[in-house]
């Protein structure tokens, strides 16, 4: 079986909801009685299982299980926070102690004083769990789906070796306010997939499913596992990495590029979902990934990209991996337009960078866990569908390449000048796909990639992938976001690497 990568601490069980509401509400009065203008208090829960594979056989499990409660207060207009593991009342007057003395550090350094944008006073219940709970499906049945998928591989000429994962979550959020917002939510991630390695006339070449390496996350139960089609990709993949074996470079110079889904889902998560992020552009969140180059005053009027790009920050969006019911500050999430018909709209904020810009709160104030304050942040990257499919716009097309699987990304840190490599491309010649492209690699700017866009195809090409990592913040925190949408046709692209090297 492996060895155990996250012992669980054996003392912790899954909890009710709203189990720790007097103890929440307790924080809460005790930080009013202080003196503090807002206060919240959030209990969370992390329940995670993660399972490793190596050509079909585990190599690593291990489970998880973490929970804790913090509080936020914001006095004289000066944010302080504590959080710990100790749910019992004397942790109350420990945290409010901490969190009141970096209140105070905070108004002994000056700068400016917070504000917070208005808000529904909410109490609600949120739970996407899926249909399947993945924690209570046999480890024996997930260890034979990863055989099973690494048997089908194996039947491809040259194969070698596959790697795989499989890997879920619960999370459980509990919040009050000392506006009266009271809100329990649970929401469950499943994610997983594969990479194959098969071996041929250029060396070894790796193909993964269903993106990025081999990993893809969505608001699901186990069902996911069906739903994405793990086994039914599995020789597709490998047959895939065998054609990279003997598959030409990556042709140099601007040509015409079509996206499946994951490659357009990253374009619009680096150039777009950070770039939009309203802490960025305000100038308050600079020390991961940078600034944005997007003004305040582009907000309604910038031409991000051309008319065919719609772009919609949903965190509502069903099955993606960055979609809840109510955000870390217990706003609603509503999905939220950033670009429409190429126009800038709109920004994810937070209730601080809302009333510093003032806009509505968008419900997009995320926190990984109970250990972390809100911030602005991604959630879910969609474009919005055009029509037609995916062969429709290659078939407009004399000459140009065609790119699948998104591999490696480069940005610059005010979310600029930027560089997309996919796992895979196909040169398209006279409509139809041709030879094989190893390593394909775009070029480009964020003030003008996505004016290049022509086309974008139908709702039944979309695919919103998720991932696990989407990282911001000083200390670090990573949170599921989803990002994607139709295919979509690009002109006038550069392509290739320069001199004719390799990444």
């Amino acid at each position: 079986m492996g060895r155990n990568l996250y012992p669980a601490p054996p003392d912790l069980q899954r909890k009710g909801k709203m189990e720790h509401a007097n103890l929440l509400r307790r924080g809460v009065e005790g930080a009013t009685a202080r003196g503090a203008q807002y206060v919240e208090a959030r209990y969370g829960r992390k329940e995670r299982e993660t399972m490793q594979f190596a050509s079909g056989a585990c190599v690593g499990l291990g489970t998880q299980v973490l929970d804790g409660w913090g509080i936020r207060v914001l006095v004289d207009g000066y944010w302080g926070f504590a959080a710990g593991g100790d749910l019992t009342d004397s942790s109350i007057d420990k945290l409010l102690a901490d969190a009141f003395a970096l209140a105070e550090a905070a108004r002994s350094a000056g700068g400016p004083r917070a504000e917070l944008a208005s808000v529904p006073v909410v109490t609600a219940e949120h739970n996407a769990v899926g249909e399947t709970d993945p924690f209570s499906v046999p480890t024996s049945d997930k260890i034979a789906l990863m055989a099973e998928i690494h048997g089908s591989m194996s039947s491809v000429p040259g194969f070698a070796k596959s790697s795989g994962m499989l890997d879920f979550h619960l999370d459980v959020m509990e919040l009050i306010t000392s506006e009266g917002t009271e809100i329990s939510q649970q929401l469950a991630v499943t994610g997983g997939g594969y990479a194959a390695v098969v071996d041929g006339a250029n060396g070894a070449r790796s193909r993964s499913f269903p993106h990025h390496g081999g990993k893809d996350y969505a608001t699901a139960g186990y069902e996911w596992t069906d739903h994405i089609g793990l086994l039914d990709n599995a020789e597709r993949t490998a047959l895939e990495a065998a054609a990279l074996t003997e598959a030409v470079q990556c042709p140099v110079g601007r040509t015409t590029v079509v996206l499946d889904p994951a490659m357009v889902g990253t374009v619009l998560h680096e150039t777009i979902g950070h770039a939009t992020e309203l802490d960025r552009i305000i100038g308050d969140e600079r020390d991961n990934f940078g600034s944005s180059f997007v003004a305040l005053s582009d907000i309604g009027s910038f031409p991000y990209a051309s008319p065919a790009v719609s772009v919609t920050a949903d965190a509502t969006y069903p099955m993606a991996a960055g979609s809840y019911g109510y955000d870390a500050e217990g706003v609603k999430a509503e999905p939220l337009p950033i670009i429409d018909q190429g126009v800038l709209v709109g920004a994810m904020n937070s209730r601080e960078s809302a009333a510093a810009a003032g806009v509505t709160p968008a419900g997009t104030g995320r926190a990984v866990d109970w250990t972390r304050i809100p911030m602005a942040r991604m959630t879910n990257m969609v474009l919005l569908p055009g029509s037609g499919t995916t062969a429709d716009l290659i078939a407009d097309v004399d000459d140009g390449i065609y790119i699948a699987g998104d591999a490696t990304t480069d940005i610059d840190d005010n979310r600029e000048l930027c560089a997309f490599g996919g796992e895979i491309g196909w040169r398209i010649r006279q409509g139809e796909l041709a030879e094989v492209i190893d390593r394909p690699i775009i070029y480009s700017d964020s003030h003008q990639s996505l004016r290049q866009v022509d086309k974008v195809a139908g709702e039944e090409e979309s695919w919103v992938t998720g991932i696990l990592g989407c990282g911001k913040g000083q200390p670090w925190q990573f949170v599921f976001s989803g990002q994607g949408g139709p295919s979509a046709r690009f002109r006038n692209v550069e392509v290739g690497f320069p001199g004719g090297g390799q990444r």
